[in-house]
């Protein structure tokens, strides 16, 4: 039943909107609880309203049983008939085994794919050709639903009716005989003068290719783990995070993706946390091609990128689009640890002036091949240099001559910094401290008071009760200052049990901007490192 699906998805994965919702309204979520409110199509309307969703939660299956038993208290207003016909309908998946591949799949190590073969009986009518169209129409729902197998089928030669009619198979989880047809159901099969005596079971045999990768992996892994899980799928990549009890299957596991999936081509497994500088990790390949460069593509744009070089995480693009939403025509945005361009390209071709850089070489590469395949030239400069380098000369420059221009209308443009680097962007904040100086600004000719400061916003991990709190004393305590009463932090999404990822937005304080007691070398300092590693920054001209 879809009002229970949505309910349980909501509350394992936080997900606030569900794809296969189609009567989801709205979703109300606030600190302690989160408010689902349900428009059925028919009419029938719940609220269901979950108990705090806490991964780090110690009590977690007794708040999953308190749910649901909230969400059967509140549906009263569902008729019992429709409830009953919608467990029916097989969506809380009674009597699922007798579509389970065999059990002795259990606990399997290396794929074996001729031991998934079963053979299953399901209920056949066979239905005049006149009155397919109606039958399979109104019992939609109930008619077998198994990849690479037909509902509706050719009767055999040797049938006398096969010039005649055509065999309807029903999901063996509903109906075993004719007696389980409800009497609406049976009034539709006499108004088409089907005889429910040519009801029979028929046998079919299923193998391998006809298990989704879900079903087959909850058959293989042991009864008590948990799955797989979610994963990433990435252009031709799929990309897992697989816990230590599932190890000893990880080559199984890759395999039957790569067998289920047909856009996979490369199933690979992450090997260590992202602790590096240049926010990449290890991985192994468990099936496919050790082909790691992939295309992907995010709300119409296009990335190339080497998936083992640079980072890249596609649950960030409901983020990438909130920031980018709220970008302007004539806005200039810096985007300090830029990756391969999903919130840089976006923004430029918003015609925004854009000063995107990453650290990362291999990131900057790429970013400067996706800046042509997106066709953003005109809009965008990009960088190859540490943050705080790049803030301390190209924002202290760029601000500097904004500000100065006689131009109403650009001089007043609002002003961006997008630092997406969770693990340590917080860091990277007292580089804004005493960033441009009276100094400057005397002279630049340019009266303090009348200029707008730029707004940040910075990605942060938290593991706080409190993760809104902690995030911005953090800020502040970087900064030296209060956080102006404008600021927003907002929750981006659940990294892990007790760890939050957040955005924290905000106005940079003026007193914070041209603080004195801050140091801001305007020339920056000509590191020891090989060629490749120092700053390289692109004009327009050279992209």
């Amino acid at each position: 039943m879809a009002l229970f699906r949505i309910f349980f998805r909501g509350l394992i994965t936080r997900t606030h909107y569900t794809r296969d919702c189609r009567s989801l309204s709205r979703i109300v979520k606030t600190d302690q609880f989160k408010i689902y409110k349900v428009d059925d199509a028919s009419a029938y309307t719940a609220k269901l309203i979950a108990l705090r969703l806490r991964y780090r939660s110690e009590q977690l299956k007794e708040k999953i049983s308190a749910a649901f038993s909230e969400v059967f208290r509140l549906l009263l207003p569902f008729r019992m008939s429709e409830f009953t016909d919608n467990c029916r309908s097989g969506d809380l998946d009674l009597n699922s085994r007798k579509l389970c591949p065999p059990a002795e799949v259990r606990g399997m190590k290396k794929l074996d794919r001729s031991a998934f073969t079963r053979n299953i009986e399901v209920l056949g009518i066979k239905v005049p050709f006149s009155a397919v169209a109606v039958v399979s129409k109104r019992f939609k729902d109930a008619l077998l639903k198994i990849p690479r197998i037909r509902p509706i089928v050719e009767l055999g030669d040797s049938d006398p009716d096969n010039l005649t009619h055509k065999l309807l198979l029903f999901d063996p989880r509903k109906y075993e005989s004719a007696s389980d047809f409800s009497d609406y159901q049976k009034d539709i099969l006499k108004k088409e003068s089907i005889d429910l005596q040519s009801c029979k079971m028929f046998e079919l045999t299923m193998s391998y290719e006809n298990w989704l990768y879900d079903r087959i992996l909850d058959a293989v892994l042991p009864e008590n783990c948990d799955g797989v899980g979610g994963f990433s799928t990435v252009g031709h990549i799929a990309h897992l995070n697989l816990r230590d009890d599932l190890l000893e299957y990880k080559h199984l596991i890759g395999e039957v993706l790569l067998d289920k999936i047909s856009a996979v081509k490369t199933v690979v497994n992450k090997l260590d946390t992202i602790d590096n500088t240049f926010r990449n990790f290890q991985m192994e390949v468990l099936a496919g091609d050790e082909n790691f460069v992939t295309l992907t593509k995010e709300h119409g744009f296009s990335y190339e990128f080497d998936f083992s070089k640079v980072y890249w995480n596609p649950r960030l693009s409901t983020e990438h689009q909130r920031v980018v939403n709220l970008l302007r025509d004539g806005d200039v945005v810096f985007d300090m640890f830029a990756g391969v361009g999903p919130f840089a390209i976006p923004a430029a071709r918003r015609k925004c002036t854009v000063y995107a850089n990453d650290l990362n070489p291999e990131s900057y590469r790429w970013l400067n091949h996706n800046v042509k395949l997106n066709k953003v030239n005109g809009h965008i400069h990009l960088y190859n240099m540490d943050g705080r380098q790049f803030a301390k000369s190209v924002i202290r420059k760029v601000l500097l001559d904004l500000w100065s221009i006689s131009d109403e209308d650009r001089r007043n443009s609002k002003i961006h910094i997008i630092m997406n680097l969770p693990a340590i962007a917080i860091e990277f904040l007292d580089v804004f401290r005493g960033l441009v100086s009276a100094d400057d600004l005397k002279t630049a000719g340019i009266v303090e008071d009348s200029l707008i400061p730029p707004n940040i916003h910075c990605y942060c991990f938290s593991k706080s009760e409190n993760t809104l709190e902690d995030a911005i004393q953090r800020v502040e305590r970087v900064l030296g200052e209060k956080l102006p009463d404008g600021r927003d932090v907002r929750l981006v999404r659940n990294v892990a049990p007790n760890k939050e990822m957040l955005c924290v937005t905000f106005e940079i304080p003026r007193q914070v901007l041209f603080a004195s007691d801050g140091f801001c070398d305007p020339n920056p300092i000509e590191r020891d490192e090989p060629e490749e590693k120092r700053c390289r920054i692109l004009s327009r001209e050279e992209i």
